[in-house]
């Protein structure tokens, strides 16, 4: 009699919601022809020894084990203390509770199986028995059983074993609230009950809410249903459904793949657009996460093909583009345990029988390294707009690079506090500003007490929601993501205006004031941090509230806002290169380095501070630097001389082996065979002679190198005077040579090992004036021929002092205007003679005396 009534009402049941179905529809409920029909006759690999009943598994129409319904008959779990999702941005959380609840409502059932605690066959009631254990196929008991093998492997995001530990699952048993939504600042507000929906959709011919609780009437059945105001697993699956477009036997459709029970489409069928959700035609994510700036995101319009083994191992179709597989490109709602934020393959994990990644400790750079390495990461082919930019290798065990690979992995967007406050006014606050939307790390997080959080991931620099395949940050899809850079130009002015791959990151940009007169070695006073998505504003002025240039988002953790007023002494291990690097110990407040007073602008008189133009430009013109040879700088730099600006970039990236700045792969400081990420060398023996220096992808070499050059007058530089136009050439023989060679020919020797900015103009050392930058009274001469260590030619060996001073040997008597320098601008502020008769001023200070600049080591 019971098989006859659950017959019955299964009949029933279903003949009402299929009457009532548009024949247009994809989804039916039709649980018979689903994997959800464990009965003997379903010819799904897992079903009943001989139970051929199709309801009973999960339902009863009598003696229900369930008060609160719907007429359940399996087994509960006892699972009472589930490992749950957590992040420092968690917003679902109850306020003030530090994590979710447990799981409670309708997921508790969904978890009575998936959890792999109870048997499949454990039912309540069986044709009048109680307390029955329905007998699988196989020796299948629970998932995730022995003879269960296409479960797949619980610990790897390839699964349906969703197991006991939730930690790497998207959250459910949440009030999901207009409250929640508001701190969340990327999640559309659910409709409460009896309120006027104000996002709908159509569905049957009726206007429905998108998200929202049940209620009576067809009107009151949203896309995507709340139970009790709580997001449960229904408000995604509906675990009676199929498409009317699956293959019977596979359960695969040609446009999603297997449905997985989802109650919207699996993959995006057309491009996005702005704050709006379409059903049908939109993945279901976006039916609740409204992500800023995504609509015209690279990986929102990515044409690239998944090939088609790592199609098959996601089970997406045949041929998905990456537009196409939109979240599910870098997200897996049931991901790999270990992973965070529900990342694919978001871990170190070693692979498994099934090839993919199976536990491990969180790894973010794994998730970006499936695309974003050679040919593409054996994940998507370069049909439909060339491999993606392959970064991996730049990351590499024999390079510099950022420590994205150390474990255990410290970063984490939010912050563990709630608030977070600048050095001294910028306030954030967690929900006001949305840290978790905007992946904003506080200063608790980013660098930790101690600076022991030090560390760096590829959302650190890049949000994967807003990136843009883009020269600029506003100005949609392009061929590249990086600035403009064109060495052959000769119109091409250079500037600081951030490109498309570093759209909606954040960052901050130091106030100093006015920023009229700021001493060297003077921090910020503040930092305005920049966060947010532009929008379609193609505003680029420094002041918005969004990132507008690179240097905002390098300065977050390479300044004072990181470090406070204690830069670290040493960093990440990097690939077993810690500090010591290049005679390096302690980290720079870049921030104070790249200060650009107004009274130093241009040639003021005398000596001023310099600094490459990163945040600002030098006004520092041909004419104001002695009328020099523009051309004294390569292309495109040439072209706009003392009013252009440059990129961090610009110097920081991948070896080039050329005199060229532009990397064989993506731009970007990812990791470098040179110490501190330069694209070229940059060390103590940095000079003439050197081939493959920094200095020279943007200075012209045959200016500074060739000592033939000397005697032509279309080298004219700023450094020149009397004797020669150019005092750079016109010292290579007669300073620093042995035998005719000019190996000792060096740019230490004059110049700053810091070349970000400093206190003296030219970025030029002075012996006669070295302070606290070295630990002295300002004023102090160092290198003093009566108080200076020897070489084995009897000459002072360079002043050294790291950061800044490295082998240094210039002392300046004089600040002369450029292009009117001489040799008695030169020596010893005390003047005098060595103790051997020899001058301590021009050519004799230079050449002879035991300060001499000649043959320094």
């Amino acid at each position: 009699m019971v098989a006859v009534l659950l017959t019955l009402l299964a009949t029933v049941v279903l003949g009402v919601v299929l009457t009532g179905e548009d024949a247009s529809a994809a989804r039916i409920s039709d649980i018979r022809k689903t994997k959800h029909n464990l009965s003997a006759t379903s010819g799904n690999s897992v079903r009943a020894q001989s139970e051929n009943e199709v309801c009973v598994f999960c339902h009863t129409p009598h003696q229900t084990s369930q008060t609160i319904g719907p007429l359940w008959n399996h087994t509960k779990s006892s699972t009472s203390n589930y490992n749950l999702y957590n992040s420092n941005s968690l917003d679902a959380a109850a306020n003030g509770v530090a994590s979710l609840d447990q799981p409670d409502g309708s997921s508790k059932l969904c978890l009575s199986c998936h959890d792999g605690t109870v048997a499949l066959g454990n039912v309540n009631i069986l044709r009048g028995q109680t307390g029955t254990n329905i007998t699988m196929q196989g020796g299948v008991t629970t998932m995730g059983t022995a003879g269960n093998t296409t479960v797949g492997d619980p610990n790897s995001g390839y699964t349906r074993v969703i197991g006991t530990d939730l930690s790497n699952d998207h959250p459910i048993s949440f009030t999901y609230d207009p409250t929640r939504a508001s701190n969340d600042g990327e999640l559309y507000p659910p409709t409460l009950p009896n309120q006027v929906p104000t996002r709908t959709t159509i569905k049957k011919g009726v206007t429905v809410p998108i998200i929202g609780s049940r209620g009576p009437g067809a009107e009151n059945k949203p896309v995507f249903p709340l139970e009790n105001q709580k997001m449960q697993c229904t408000s995604c699956h509906d675990p009676h459904i199929r498409d009317d477009t699956e293959d019977p036997i596979t359960k695969w459709t040609p446009t999603e793949g297997p449905i997985k029970f989802l109650r919207e489409s699996r993959m995006q069928k057309s491009l996005p657009a702005k704050d709006q959700y379409t059903s049908g035609t939109d993945i279901l994510c976006l039916g609740c996460h409204n992500k800023a700036g995504w609509y015209q995101s690279a990986h929102a319009v990515a044409t690239q093909t998944y090939i088609n083994a790592a199609a098959t191992t996601r089970q997406f179709p045949g041929n998905t583009q990456v537009w196409q597989a939109a979240c599910l490109n870098c997200h897996d709602t049931h991901t790999v345990q270990g992973a965070r934020r529900l990342l694919r393959d978001g871990t170190d994990g070693a692979l498994n029988g099934q090839n993919v990644k199976s536990g491990g400790n969180a790894a973010t750079e794994q998730t970006c390294y499936a695309c974003h390495s050679a040919s593409g990461g054996g994940t998507v082919s370069s049909s439909g707009g060339g491999f993606p930019p392959a970064v991996m290798a730049d990351f590499g065990v024999t390079n510099y690079s950022m420590p994205i690979n150390n474990t255990p992995e410290v970063h984490d967007i939010g912050t563990t506090t709630g608030n977070v406050a600048a050095p001294t006014t910028t306030r954030l606050d967690k929900n006001l500003d949305h840290l978790g939307a905007n992946g904003i790390e506080g200063r608790d997080l980013l660098a930790g007490a101690g600076n022991t959080n030090r560390h760096a991931e590829c959302p650190d620099c890049h949000n994967p929601h807003r990136t843009m395949k883009s020269q600029r940050f506003w100005s949609g899809v392009g061929t590249v993501g990086h600035h403009p850079h064109d060495e052959t130009s000769t119109s091409q002015k250079r500037d600081n205006i951030a490109s498309g791959a570093l759209r909606g990151a954040w960052g901050v940009e130091p106030d100093f004031g006015t920023e009229t007169s700021v001493t060297f070695g003077t921090s910020p006073t503040n930092y305005f941090v920049k966060f947010g998505d532009p929008g379609v504003s193609q505003d680029t002025s420094v002041t918005n509230t969004y990132v507008t240039r690179e240097y905002q988002i390098c300065l977050k953790c390479h300044s004072s806002y990181a470090y406070g007023t204690n830069p670290p002494t040493s960093g990440p291990s990097i690939n077993g290169k810690g500090s010591n690097v290049n005679g390096v110990t302690k980290y720079t407040d870049q921030a104070m380095e790249f200060a650009a007073p107004s009274s130093d602008v241009a040639e003021p008189g005398g000596n001023h501070r310099s600094w490459h133009p990163v945040r600002k430009a030098t006004g520092r013109t041909t004419a104001a630097r002695g009328s020099m040879n523009k051309n004294n700088w390569k292309l495109p730099w040439s072209n706009d001389v003392g009013s252009q600006t440059m990129y961090c970039t610009d110097c920081h990236g991948p070896n080039v082996g050329t005199e060229s700045s532009i990397p064989p792969g993506a731009w970007g400081p990812h990791g470098s065979s040179n110490p501190f990420i330069l694209k070229g060398t940059w060390s103590r023996a940095t000079g003439v002679g050197s081939n493959d220096a920094l200095c020279f992808k943007c200075h012209l070499k045959a200016a500074y190198t060739t000592s033939s050059n000397a005697s032509s007058t279309g080298y004219k530089s700023g450094f020149g005077g009397p004797k020669s136009d150019n005092l750079h050439l016109y010292h290579i023989d007669r300073i620093a040579n042995i035998g005719g060679s000019s190996a000792y020919f060096k740019c230490r020797l004059c110049h700053v090992m810091v070349p970000h900015g400093w206190k003296n103009k030219a970025l030029l050392v002075d012996l006669n004036n070295v302070g606290s930058e070295a630990g002295l009274a300002s004023g102090t001469e160092v290198r003093k021929w009566n108080t200076c260590a020897t070489s084995a030619n009897g000459k002072c060996v360079g002043y050294d002092a790291a950061p800044y001073y490295q082998g240094a040997a210039l002392k300046v008597r004089n600040w002369k205007a450029s292009g009117t320098w001489a040799d008695t601008d030169c020596g010893s502020k005390a003047g005098g003679s060595d103790g051997n008769g020899k001058s301590l001023i021009g050519k004799v200070w230079m050449k002879d005396s035991k300060e001499a600049c000649t043959n320094v080591p």
